[in-house]
């Protein structure tokens, strides 16, 4: 789990800026001086900073980022607020802007809470656009003004745990907690196991972060399920399975979401109606282009960060990371406003269609610069439910799908508390609801992918067979992309990439086989989702 972006930071220093913040962003107009009248006084911005903060935590990050964005209109400036708009871009792809938006804001604050969030938001918004060194050095400098910040300190150990400088790490979140005599800090404790499992210093860890929790039941909800969770890692690593569990229960419990099966089973419907194969007949395709996209798509934690290694690992091949591009295209394809049937085959606008397709193509060339492969992988899981839209806009594009047991892909995928757009990975049965409709959408394009007409090229790959016999689904990877075998996929652990990823500790190892029927440790728990999952296992 990536430790949350720390926006509840501002929910205990309450809604009003500091004085040192009531300057004006360059470019804007001041804000309303104290005591006159405005249109949203002080108590309207709480209860919209609530109902905004609301919107957020059960992962509905586009409307929150519009109302943020309201609200800043007429006041502009807001720290609160700007750091809630900053963390909607950060999880809808949207680094760039905030990376920018960051930069002028961090030029005006001071206020020890404010600048320590929006530093936390400015490493994460670096490191998801791979500047993993420009990260650590923003995170370095601050934590070495403020050295006794738990939440700048936090960030600082988590990007150095990312970049794989665990030993760094280690040593950072070891000062900082000898540092706190008679002060156990969630934070730190987290942040400390998250950097040492699988080292040396892991009992050590789990013992400090077991501390800290039991003294420090009332810090925030978001960072005590990261804690949780880390301590749910730690005890699973220890093979104290039942207690792993309670952990991870706990961690669950905290993160207030709502899944909608309806919807996702309405979704499924949608999508097999609209993507037809008949109304593929009409359709003028966008001329291929360069480089050729390669989706690898699945459900979160079935192999999607493994085969996107192998694949970069090739020198004519390179991968992205997790985008969300495909989401843009479509927004930009049919706008804010359009439907479902907008985008089927034969309603669609060819010459827009052809304009979105290559403008899709230029970012992803210039995500992967200075590297010009042949080959750009695009890894976000949840693109399976466009691979319609994909077959329909990149007529050369390859798409590898991955799959992995459903026990273990949805155990794992509640045990690493994915963010709450995920709302199905916090409860079991919900898991298996969501799974079920994954796989029915997935058997309808693989099926789909058997008439020509759909032009959909795809490739499925299983987990467990690339874990028992790697060099052969590599072969099979590579060959279903036209490309030559080469010895650099077979390692492709050492060519020193970083996973922006919850897998980013397995793949700095040799396959990760342990990962296999996971799920036999934890048997007695799975009664909820073997019946959410229902006929699957059949």
């Amino acid at each position: 789990m990536v430790p949350p972006v720390e926006i509840r930071v501002i929910r205990r220093i309450g809604i009003r800026l500091a004085p040192a913040e009531t300057r004006s962003m360059p470019g804007r107009p001041p804000p309303t001086p104290t005591g006159a009248t405005t249109d949203m006084p002080t108590m309207d911005l709480t209860a919209a900073y609530n109902r905004i903060h609301e919107l957020f935590k059960l992962g509905r990050y586009q409307p929150a980022l519009t109302q943020c964005e309201a609200v800043l209109r007429q006041r502009p400036g807001h720290i609160p607020f700007i750091g809630l708009q900053i963390a909607c871009m950060l999880r809808i792809g949207r680094a760039p802007e905030a990376v920018r938006l960051l930069r002028r804001t961090l030029r005006h604050v001071t206020h020890p809470p404010h600048r320590a969030m929006l530093i936390s938001q400015m490493v994460e918004a670096h490191s998801q656009l791979n500047a993993f060194d420009d990260a650590i050095d923003i995170a370095r400098a601050e934590h070495e003004s403020r050295p006794g910040d738990a939440i700048v300190t936090g960030s600082y150990i988590h990007i150095l745990t990312l970049a794989g400088r665990k030993d760094e790490a280690i040593a950072v979140a070891r000062a900082a907690i000898a540092n706190r005599t008679g002060q156990l800090s969630v934070k730190l404790g987290a942040n400390f196991a998250e950097a040492a499992l699988r080292t040396e210093y892991a009992d050590e860890a789990l013992q400090y972060l077991s501390a800290a929790l039991e003294a420090n039941p009332d810090t925030n909800p978001e960072i005590l399920a990261f804690a949780h969770t880390q301590m749910g890692h730690m005890l699973d690593r220890a093979k104290r399975y039942d207690e792993a569990m309670k952990h991870y229960n706990k961690a669950a419990e905290l993160t207030p979401v709502v899944y909608d099966d309806a919807a996702n089973a309405a979704r499924v419907e949608t999508h097999k109606r609209i993507f037809s194969a008949d109304r593929f007949d009409a359709l003028r395709r966008p001329p291929a282009g360069s480089p050729t996209p390669v989706f690898v798509v699945g459900m979160p934690r079935s192999g999607t960060t493994l085969t996107e290694q192998i694949i970069d690992a090739h020198p004519d091949a390179a991968g992205a990371g997790e985008l969300h591009l495909i989401n843009e295209a479509i927004r930009d394809l049919i706008g804010e406003t359009g439907s479902a049937e907008d985008l089927a085959p034969d309603r669609v606008d060819p010459d827009r269609l052809a304009q979105v397709a290559a403008a899709y193509r230029a970012e992803i060339a210039r995500l992967v610069l200075p590297r010009t492969p042949r080959f750009v992988v695009d890894k976000a899981p949840s693109n399976f439910w466009h691979m319609g839209f994909i077959a329909m806009a990149f007529p050369d594009a390859k798409i590898i799908h991955c799959r992995r047991d459903p026990r273990d892909t949805c155990l794992s995928c509640y045990f690493q508390a994915l963010h709450a757009a995920h709302s199905y990975a916090f409860n079991l049965k919900t898991c298996g609801q969501f799974y079920r409709h994954y796989r029915h959408m997935t058997d309808y394009y693989r099926t789909l992918a058997q008439d020509p007409r759909s032009g959909l090229h795809l490739l499925e790959v299983d987990y467990e067979d690339t874990v028992a016999d790697q060099e052969a689904q590599t072969r099979r990877i590579l060959d279903f992309l036209g490309l030559p075998f080469h010895e650099n996929c077979l390692k492709f652990n050492e060519s020193g990439r970083v996973a922006r990823t919850l897998s980013n500790d397995q793949v700095r190892q040799p396959i990760y086989k342990t990962s296999t029927k996971r799920y036999e440790h934890y048997e007695k728990h799975l009664a909820p989702l073997i019946e959410g999952l229902g006929d699957i296992l059949d």
